[in-house]
């Protein structure tokens, strides 16, 4: 009699309620894009609801990650993630998100998470502490992206 010993790996996803639908709100301003040169009234985010935000490709489909110059996203002091945007389905991260002002990469600052949810990243938002904050999305960023609608997906190029 041989006897054979079988171990089955189980993986249990849970769907994070964040990434459902209806659960977070969207940043669709198009001036909101990093490539977006601020004209006129400088806007900011003191005034925005604490909560989960999907960032619209208009203005791109994440936060960028790098240090961009001021006056650009339709504000004085732009937002950028300091950290590893999370890769993983369903992985969540926290990090910090400076705010570039008079040479300080990071005179103002606030924590926040960003869960992957698949084809798309919501971002925990809170409130900034002084006007001529803003968060900023990453299109148009050193290149023109274009935008299409294919089969019901987003796509950026």
């Amino acid at each position: 009699m041989i006897l054979t010993s079988y171990h089955l790996l189980t993986l249990t996803v849970v769907l994070r309620p964040e990434c459902r639908f209806g659960y977070y709100r969207w940043l669709n301003d198009r001036d909101r894009a990093m490539g977006h040169k601020t004209k006129g009234i400088a806007k900011c985010d003191k005034t925005l609801k604490d909560g989960w935000y999907r960032f619209g490709t208009s203005m791109g489909r994440d936060m960028p990650t790098k240090l961009f110059k001021t006056n650009i996203c339709q504000t004085h002091a732009p937002g950028w993630f300091r950290g590893r945007l999370p890769t993983l389905k369903y992985q969540r991260v926290s990090g910090t998100v400076c705010f570039n002002w008079k040479g300080n990469t990071c005179r103002w600052s606030t924590r926040i998470m960003v869960t992957n949810c698949g084809l798309y990243r919501v971002y925990r938002l809170v409130k900034t502490s002084h006007c001529s904050l803003r968060y900023c999305g990453n299109n148009n960023i050193g290149k023109k992206m274009s935008v299409y609608k294919t089969f019901g997906l987003i796509v950026n190029f």
